[in-house]
């Protein structure tokens, strides 16, 4: 169930069961209803079943409303994984942890400066969104296809998952290049 059908259905719990309150306090005569028509429903039996009935229907769907959000988020983290068996049982990876190999790997190439991943997958394997920064004065195709077969080889290797696609965007040229390290 998605935000909205669990916000409409918890807004409808509350209109409910405010009037399954109604009712009731009209049959304890709590609320002067006098010139509204309702003057017939005070301490009619009823009015009371009628509130009541009416006032955990508003409770069963209100906390209908917030159950779905526990199980939408175990959902969730089950779908942001990839689920592979072997003969002793089931082994997941997560995204995040495609994504930090993905990390790994962009570092290891010369010319690459910072690296956003971002993981999707569909029946054809995983797709990896890289974004990357290079250093100035590099042969862009070159780099990036070599981080494209790079990053596609590690990560088939490292998961046994197939790699559908790796996209590559050069978001920017650093401004200067990292200076070697002291000893």
């Amino acid at each position: 169930m998605n935000i909205k059908s669990r916000l409409i259905m918890g807004v409808l719990g509350l209109i409910l069961a405010a009037a399954g309150v109604f009712l009731l306090g009209v049959f304890w005569e709590l609320f002067n209803v006098s010139g509204t028509g309702l003057e017939g429903l005070a301490g009619v039996r009823d009015t009371a079943i009628a509130g009541i009935i009416v006032f955990l229907l508003g409770i069963v769907l209100l906390l209908l409303s917030f159950s779905g959000a526990g199980k939408q988020a175990q959902e969730k983290s089950k779908a942001r994984s990839i689920v592979q068996y072997s003969e002793t049982g089931e082994i997941r990876i997560s995204l995040v942890a495609i994504e930090n190999m993905v990390l790994r790997v962009s570092r290891q190439v010369k010319g690459i400066r910072e690296t956003v991943t971002r993981v999707d997958y569909n029946d054809q394997g995983l797709l990896l969104y890289v974004k990357v920064k290079v250093i100035p004065d590099m042969q862009i195709p070159q780099l990036v296809s070599e981080l494209q077969k790079n990053i596609k080889d590690y990560i088939e290797d490292m998961t046994g998952t197939s790699v559908a696609e790796v996209k590559v965007m050069v978001e920017d040229i650093a401004s200067e290049q990292i200076a070697p390290r002291k000893k």
